[in-house]
């Protein structure tokens, strides 16, 4: 089963990329932290998406 799982402490190290012909259609997971960090106090959130017990890479 797909499911969203919240970046926190134990998960945001974990090494995900995507296939070199969709990197422009997806941010730089680094940035995408910089700016979930820069705007917590908005509510932003980051996810890691899981298929099961697997993070989606």
């Amino acid at each position: 089963m797909i499911h969203l799982v919240d970046i926190d402490p134990g998960n945001w190290r974990l090494k995900l990329e995507v296939a070199e012909s969709q990197k422009h259609y997806v941010a730089n997971s680094t940035v995408m932290l910089a700016r979930a960090y820069a705007y917590r106090e908005h509510r932003s959130r980051a996810f890691i998406i899981y298929h099961g017990e697997t993070p989606v890479v």
